[in-house]
């Protein structure tokens, strides 16, 4: 085979036309070239190489959340945050003037380069304290100096949670109440919602205040045993004979002098008059007020069965207990889920003795369980446990008392809608049930079925458990809470999202 030689030719020897068009297609070639590379470089990822307080710390209270939250960002060398991190990063204490410990969750894994820490305490007031960030591979960072004050030993005496409202009495007897106010709930004579305490009108000295949630209502029981109501009134659940809102208290019709009072979340309230007998009014479509002729009572009206009572707790969802003065506890109104306790779902106008024949010091209705604390310490429930808010340790219905895992001693317990909180004989917080807005004050949005801890550390004297929040008061009377705040209901000045873990509810002036 021949071969044949291949011409060799010069750009100097193609014609003008053909040489135009050669060096037309090498510049596209080479713009082209160049526009991928600036924009693989604009794309590349961004790689942190140190830790920056974007948010530092800021005076806090002992046990109480720093806000606002702190945040940590994951940055390069030239400032820019590193978009693409999820680093694991560690918040930690640097300076320790007190020699206090840092509670609530101090590791979190970043989120495009950004890491906050909401939920985070220090248990010991000093001045001068400063925390460390560090993560693997990444410069540490330390934050600016920061001062934690004492606990403000606060005036409230006892602070009940209802649906998005608060109320609280002071150790002199005033009354406060913030979040919700849409129908009047708040009783400041207004409809205008607030995230901090509020006076409730007309000069009234009380004893306690009970909320009420899905009805919007709440009432007072004065040092003289007379029962007021304030906020709404469409099934007359303000006793005053008629079916007016009220945005200010109003007094329970009757002349009636009551030791105890309680308001349920589903239109009714109940109380019990110094002889022992048991009064209720409201909404009666369950049968909660205990009587079987009537839909609804605007006016207080006698618990049907001629028992006489010690304690009254108005359900969420259409039930009411109570107990006896030898601790007999005995249910009426919805069963659905067994929150009656008598080993059945059928529910009852009449009240019903609760199976088991435990003897009980205290009781309380939620939204579809039921707890209560023998004369021993030991915490039964139940009714409902969907998510665990019997707590013990299952997720399954219990028509008839079941005990609270744990062998915990409680002095006082509070169901709310799906979750329970009770307070040791030491006065130490546990919760348990559902938490999505951290109403179990854990730190987690996690439920559990048995109890866990609160966070801080905190000791309480009382303690609440309401829609989606809960509230404690120390025995200095400084007043805590958690967990949902759409309405401004935890009384910390700020209305929306959640608290994980107890935040001091503000000191009026």
């Amino acid at each position: 085979m021949l071969s044949r030689a291949i011409p060799t030719v010069k750009f100097s020897d193609l014609p003008r036309t053909a040489l135009s068009r050669r060096l037309a297609v090498l510049a596209s070639v080479l713009a082209l070239a160049t526009l991928s590379c600036k924009k693989n470089e604009a794309t590349a990822p961004v790689t942190g190489t140190t830790l920056v307080f974007t948010v530092q710390p800021s005076n806090a209270v002992v046990d109480s959340s720093i806000a606002p939250a702190i945040v940590v960002t994951i940055e390069d060398a030239s400032g820019n945050t590193a978009t693409t991190s999820n680093a694991i990063v560690t918040l930690a204490i640097s300076v320790d003037p007190g020699g206090a410990n840092l509670r609530g969750t101090a590791q979190v894994i970043a989120v495009a380069g950004i890491a906050s820490f909401p939920y985070l305490s220090l248990d010991r007031a000093a001045t001068g304290y400063a925390l460390v960030a560090s993560s693997p591979n990444l410069a540490s960072a330390t934050s600016a100096s920061f001062n934690v004050a004492s606990e403000t030993v606060g005036l409230f005496a006892s602070v009940n949670t209802g649906g998005n409202a608060t109320c609280g009495v002071s150790s002199s007897g005033v009354g406060y109440c913030w979040g919700n106010n849409n129908l009047g709930q708040l009783g400041n004579g207004a409809t205008t919602n607030s995230s901090t305490p509020t006076k409730v009108a007309g000069g009234l000295t009380f004893g306690s205040i009970a909320v009420g949630g899905l009805y919007e209502f709440s009432c007072g029981l004065s040092v003289a045993g007379a029962a007021y109501c304030w906020g709404y009134n469409d099934y007359g659940q303000l006793g005053n004979g008629n079916f007016v809102n009220s945005i200010s208290p109003v007094v329970v019709a009757g002349n009636l002098t009551f030791t105890s009072l309680s308001v349920g979340e589903s239109g009714h309230a109940c109380a019990i008059a110094g002889s022992g007998t048991a009064y209720c009014w409201g909404y009666n479509g369950s049968g909660q007020l205990g009587v079987a002729t009537m839909a609804y009572s605007s006016t207080p009206v006698p618990v049907s069965g001629g028992l006489s009572f010690a304690a009254i707790s108005a359900g969420e969802n259409g039930q009411t207990c109570g107990i006896t003065p030898a601790g007999a506890a005995y249910c009426w109104g919805s069963n659905s889920n067994g929150e009656l306790g008598n080993g059945t779902t059928i529910g009852g106008s009449a009240p019903i003795a609760v199976s088991g024949g435990l003897t009980f010091r205290s009781i309380t209705a939620g939204f579809a369980s039921t707890c209560g604390i023998t004369t021993s310490g030991a915490a039964y429930c139940w009714g409902d446990n969907t998510y665990g808010e019997l707590g013990n340790g299952s997720t399954a219905n219990s028509k008839t008392p079941v005990a609270v895992a744990g062998g915990l001693t409680f002095s006082a317990i509070s169901v709310g809608d799906a979750f329970a909180c009770g307070l040791t004989t030491s006065g130490i917080a546990y919760c348990w049930g559902y938490s999505a807005q951290g109403q179990l004050g854990s730190g987690s949005a996690a439920r559990s079925t048995t109890p866990v801890a609160v966070l801080g550390g905190l000791t309480f004297a009382t303690i609440s458990a309401g829609y989606g929040s809960a509230c404690a008061v120390t025995p200095g009377g400084a007043a805590y809470c958690w967990g949902d705040n759409a309405f401004g209901e935890l009384g910390n000045s700020a209305t929306g999202g959640a608290a994980f873990m107890p935040i001091l509810v503000v000191t009026p002036p």
